[in-house]
């Protein structure tokens, strides 16, 4: 007599959680996956056995879903279509499905008044353009991939693309992570021998170190927030063995980018050490710590802020074609992580805390990057109308909280972030203008948009003149710093427009606008001067040592040679000798390169003006500039013609040919002799030759 099946008087409840239990699916392994082969869904399985390589088995699922009724189906396709809809006009929702792979749009760029109005409440400016309704979409392939084919039938359920055949990108990039590679392409390989604790200072200089950043270099780049990176650093500095390679990277970049702020003798008195012996001890140890944070493939924010920062600290002894090499590593690590989308902030996907942080990082390193590229070529910038992140707000650092729900607002007063924020305004409007284009890429025009107003210069400087600059105090150092930079900046933006004009061969002379030109050049280098000489902006000499206004300089001279007593030469050459000084050029050795191109320059314009007042029976009075290029001259033993033919500097008759580039080459068989810089130094052809760590230490940079 067989007895009954013990199931078979089992509730309704009793089998629905029996169901419930049943195991997981067994999904094959993200390497079949990829290359779409039947997998034995073991664990390794035999394919990858066969192919020596790393088994990955994929997430386990749950048992397949019930199938869907056609007309819940068709609920869920038309919340798609609608959640698309509102994905590309980047309004804030809540998705119906948390998709990991879901696709990223590229909206069309906000005009300037939009994104950057200190208060959302007040009316917009007559001037400001209407926003743009086109939106380009940037789509992910994998997402589209996994689409449904739209040839199938849509109510059965055998044509819908399963879980276990979908290709995600997070599993692609898992396997990549998987793999064991050498990231020593850059600084070599990890030295394992090296104890990054014994290359750390002391807690008290750690902490002095840190206040110099903060004081010194913080002001002008905020790409940290100041507040919470403390917290951390106090934290490790309780025990740095165990402290996150990311952080570790990040210290070591603030000791070397904090010392690099210092002059030699403030770096002395302050750690009883030298500023060279220091830089390269720090330095050395951010190299290290950046490999074992493996910067290459790095997602982390706070990585790639330490290898922004050690690029800065880089910039007084590096070539500068090297450091923009350098720089486009950083900027493509940037773009991995979506800093240039203004989509990747919206709907949830970032935090605002960590949205604000994202666009200051992308705004520091384009401006830098900009600036470097124009030093070596003014080529390859990335500051063009081919992403949309949003301008800074004028925030505090305590109006940022990691756990905020809505951005915070731009304030209508000067915040600690008003440096960044104003030059994330006039890098805006760089990258729209056409007449920056032009020296960059011109095809960029056709996809450009007025940032402001009707897009001109004029419209630009009123409105920081309007929303910023009167609010400011010329009394603290911040603000005085970011009014003489900016409106650097702006007499800049003016010459470049000049040139842009004047330099097609349609247009013809005009005599008023090269007077203009040079106005707006000796403007600049009146700022420059400001800047250099007040003991407020005495701390952020660094930074403005990286902006020696060469292009200003001879652009004046090359207009005074050929209107030597134009209505504005008096003034230029007031301008320009009070910025020698200020730049330190009374100091500086004749044979250095630069200065050589720009000592022969003034020469040759001073002497067009001796000349132009003889023919009036009259003589000039000699500034103490010139008789200081005329004196080092002598003391180099060269006159005007041996000067021309030894060192065949072609490009001196006609300025407007120099090419900064061509002063980059470095020297191939013998180097400058620093023991005797007051004596020049020649190759077997007659050539200058030309040490780059002092082209870009002693000239460029300083």
């Amino acid at each position: 007599m067989f007895s009954p099946d013990p199931t078979a008087n089992n509730s309704p409840k009793e089998s629905a959680a029996t169901t419930s239990k049943k195991a997981p699916r067994v999904l094959s392994c993200v390497q079949c996956q990829q290359r779409k082969i039947k997998c034995d869904r073991q664990s390794p399985c035999a394919n990858c056995i066969r192919s020596r390589l790393r088994c990955i088995p994929a997430p386990t699922v749950g048992p397949r879903q019930r199938r869907r009724r056609p007309q819940e189906r068709d609920l869920v396709e038309r919340c798609r279509y609608y959640e698309g809809l509102l994905r590309q006009h980047n309004i804030p929702f809540e998705p119906l499905r948390q998709d990991p792979a879901v696709t990223q749009g590229l909206v069309a760029n906000p005009t300037f008044d939009q994104v950057t109005a200190p208060d959302a409440d007040k009316p917009s400016s007559p001037s400001s353009t209407a926003y743009s309704e086109t939106v380009s979409e940037t789509r992910n392939i994998w997402h589209a991939m996994n689409q449904r084919s739209h040839t199938h039938d849509p109510h059965d359920d055998s044509s819908d693309t399963s879980e276990e055949d979908a290709v995600r990108l997070t599993e692609i990039r898992k396997a990549w992570n998987s793999f064991e590679s050498n990231d020593s392409l850059l600084f070599g390989v990890r030295d394992s021998f090296v104890n990054l604790r014994s290359l750390h200072p002391d807690q008290n200089q750690i902490f002095r170190l840190w206040q110099i950043y903060m004081e010194r270099v913080n002001p002008l780049i905020q790409v940290v927030h100041a507040p919470s990176l403390q917290k951390s650093i106090i934290d490790a500095t309780t025990d740095l063995s165990k402290a996150d390679p990311n952080l570790v990277a990040l210290m070591f970049s603030i000791y070397s980018v904090a010392v690099h702020s210092l002059t030699p003798e403030e770096c002395q008195a302050a750690f009883s050490t030298s500023q060279e012996y220091l830089v390269i001890r720090y330095q050395f140890g951010c190299q290290q710590a950046l490999l074992e944070a493996e910067f290459p493939r790095t997602i982390s924010r706070d990585c790639l802020v330490a290898l922004y920062l050690y690029l800065i600290s880089l910039k007084s002894a590096c070539h500068i074609q090297s450091l923009s090499s350098m720089l486009g590593v950083a900027i493509r690590i940037a773009r991995r992580m979506n800093l240039h989308i203004e989509s990747s902030y919206a709907n949830g996907k970032s935090t605002p805390f960590e949205a604000e942080l994202g666009r200051r990082l992308w705004w520091s390193l384009v401006t830098f990057d900009s600036r470097i590229c124009e030093i070596a070529d003014h080529q390859g910038s990335v500051l063009d109308p081919t992403w949309d992140c949003k301008v800074l707000a004028n925030v505090n650092d305590f109006d940022l909280r990691p756990e905020m729900k809505e951005p915070p607002t731009s304030q209508p007063y000067p915040t600690e972030s008003i440096f960044v924020a104003v030059r994330s305004h006039v890098s805006e409007f760089m990258r729209q203008d056409p007449s920056n284009l032009d020296f960059i890429n011109p095809i960029y025009k056709s996809i450009a948009s007025k940032s402001h107003g009707d897009g001109t210069v004029k419209a630009l400087e009123t409105y920081l003149e309007e929303n910023y600059f009167k609010f400011c105090s010329l009394e603290n150092p911040l603000h005085a710093m970011t009014i003489w930079h900016t409106r650097s900046q702006i007499a800049k933006l003016y010459l470049t427009e000049h040139f842009a004009k004047y330099t097609e061969p349609s247009q013809q002379h005009n005599v008023a606008a090269s007077e203009a030109a040079t106005l707006h050049a000796t403007t600049l280098l009146d700022c420059d001067s400001k800047l250099l000489t007040s003991p407020l902006t005495k701390k952020y000499e660094w930074f403005a040592n990286s902006y020696f206004p060469f292009t200003s300089w001879m652009y004046v001279l090359k207009d005074l040679k050929i209107s030597p007593l134009g209505n504005s030469a008096e003034q230029a050459w007031i301008s320009m000798g009070e910025n020698y000084a200020a730049r330190g050029m009374y100091s500086q050795p004749y044979n250095h390169p630069f200065y050589m191109l720009l000592m022969r320059a003034i020469d040759q314009a001073w002497e067009a003006r001796e000349q132009a007042f003889r023919s009036i029976g009259t003589v000039p009075s000699q500034p103490q500039m010139i008789f200081d290029v005329r004196t080092k001259k002598e003391r180099a033993g060269l006159d005007s013609q041996q000067s021309v033919k030894r060192w065949g500097v072609k490009n001196m008759v006609n300025l407007e040919r120099l090419s900064l580039s061509e002063a980059f080459t470095p020297p191939k068989d013998k180097d400058l002799d620093f023991e005797n810089l007051m004596e020049p130094a020649y190759d077997e052809s007659g050539q200058p030759e030309l040490d780059m760590n002092l082209v870009a230490h002693e000239f460029l940079w300083e």
